[in-house]
């Protein structure tokens, strides 16, 4: 009665009227006895389809039954033996499956890789090739999107290695060109390299400019003065030395000016004006110590001029005027600090003329002592007429030309003519200050003879009435 089909019959019977309702029964048993006939027919003309059906439906419930057993062997039995066997083989593979997807993550990152291990080698030929700038970019690039961004790893330490030794390698011939010989360009660019490195503060980097300089200027200084110009042509190897100095310190003034120091401004900081002058310092040293060379070669090396050089003397010192002259645009004139050499220099090679002449005198008295003037001092030829010691017939009318009776006198003579050569010397390199000196010099040269031949006459005296005359005129040549 509570099934669905029963309430729906129920509900329909309460709607039927009473004349329906009185014939239900009737139209039930006879639709019953239909539906029997049918079926009967049914049965009777598909007999063979039920019985299939009725071993389909005995084998169906054996096979679900035979299913059951199975399932329930395969989720008691199978599937746990198999996950246990899976996470084994997931054991055992782990670290294939590893090497497997570091290959795969290699071999996706193929060419980022194979750039970052040949940068190494990259660096090295850009450096060997003189591709500085490059080589200082593309270790910028590692250091900064590399070193910075990836893990650390024994790879990435190596090839940080090599790149350390490579800008190493770069920093050194970066060095090696501030001591080549090389144009203000040329070392402009590599200072600035120098400083997009940051190895070193401003300071030192100046003074790293400064000491590749002077050993270069230092090299060139050798080449072009040996000890064997110096000994065969002390003028030339002066010179040479004055021109290198010339060149090559006016060079390192101007290039050290323009890349290391510039005029600060009106907001420069304290610290930055400190700066500057310390920059400004390493140069004045460095130009202090040239000049103080140079000043020392003058000194120990002007006077050894001969006297009969005296033109290369006055060319050097034309020389060494436009040298002072040209530095003195850059802050540096020294013409002031020459004047005392010079004129040093000058009155010792003149004393050195004035002081062989009385020497060879006095040596030629000397070695004649033991004989008469007549023999020596006289020419032989006019000492019949030699003139008296009151006579004027020998006397000059012009105060710079000797008498021409020193012709009998051939000593004397000689000696007049070295004198007069070593005064003629200073028309080349005329020195007013010097006179005086020069003059005092002159007369201890004078002195020097005049002892001599005081001491030979006293010691000669007057022998013989025959040798008289002789030797009275030769006093009157003294």
């Amino acid at each position: 009665l509570n099934s669905p089909a029963v309430k729906s019959y129920l509900t329909h019977l309460s709607s039927l009227p009473l004349d329906t309702l009185l014939t239900e029964p009737g139209r039930l048993a006879t639709e019953s006895d239909i539906l029997s006939s049918d079926l009967t027919q049914l049965c009777h003309s598909q007999h063979q389809t039920f019985l299939s059906l009725r071993s389909a439906s005995n084998a169906l419930s054996s096979s679900l039954g035979s299913l059951t057993s199975s399932l329930d062997t395969l989720l008691n039995d199978s599937i746990p033996n198999l996950e246990s066997e899976a996470r084994l083989f997931s054991e055992n593979t782990k670290t294939i499956q590893q090497n497997r997807a570091k290959a795969s993550l290699v071999l996706e990152h193929h060419e980022k890789l194979l750039d970052v291990l040949e940068l190494p080698q990259l660096l090295a030929t850009c450096i060997k090739n003189g591709y500085y700038s490059e080589a200082l970019d593309l270790a910028n690039h590692f250091e900064r999107n590399l070193m910075s961004t990836l893990p650390p790893s024994t790879l990435l330490e190596s090839i940080h290695t090599s790149v350390v030794a490579s800008l190493q390698t770069l920093l050194q011939q970066l060095l090696q060109q501030l001591r080549a010989p090389a144009k203000l360009p040329v070392l402009f660019k590599t200072v600035n390299l120098l400083r997009r490195m940051e190895v070193c503060s401003e300071e030192q980097l100046a003074m790293a400019f400064i000491l590749g300089r002077s050993a270069q200027l230092d090299d060139t200084f050798a080449s072009a003065n040996t000890s064997r110009d110096l000994e065969e042509d002390p003028a030339k190897w002066l010179r040479k030395w004055v021109e290198v100095f010339r060149e090559g310190v006016y060079d390192v003034i101007t290039q050290y000016s323009s890349i290391f120091l510039s005029t600060p401004s009106s907001t420069a900081s304290p610290a930055s004006v400190t700066n500057t002058m310390l920059l400004r310092s390493i140069l004045s040293h460095t130009t202090q110590h040239y000049l103080s060379q140079l000043l020392s070669h003058l000194q120990t090396k002007l006077h050894t001029i001969p006297l009969g050089d005296m033109s290369s003397l006055a060319s050097l010192l034309t020389q060494l005027s436009y040298c002072a002259s040209s530095f003195a645009r850059v802050g540096m004139d020294f013409r002031q600090a020459l004047v005392p050499i010079v004129e040093e220099a000058i009155l010792t090679i003149v004393g050195k003329g004035l002081a062989s002449a009385a020497e060879t005198l006095e040596n030629t008295v000397t070695l004649r002592g033991n004989l008469p003037p007549g023999e020596w001092l006289v020419d032989a030829a006019s000492a019949g007429s030699l003139p008296r010691r009151n006579s004027s017939a020998g006397g000059a009318s012009q105060i710079h030309i000797p008498p021409l009776s020193l012709a009998h006198f051939p000593p004397i003579a000689q000696y007049t003519n070295m004198v007069l050569s070593a005064l003629n010397a200073l028309r080349l390199v005329p020195a007013p200050s010097i006179a005086e000196r020069a003059l005092e010099l002159e007369s201890e040269s004078l002195q020097t003879v005049s002892a001599a031949l005081l001491t030979y006459c006293k010691g000669r005296g007057v022998s013989s009435s025959s040798e008289e005359s002789a030797d009275e005129r030769a006093q009157l040549a003294l």
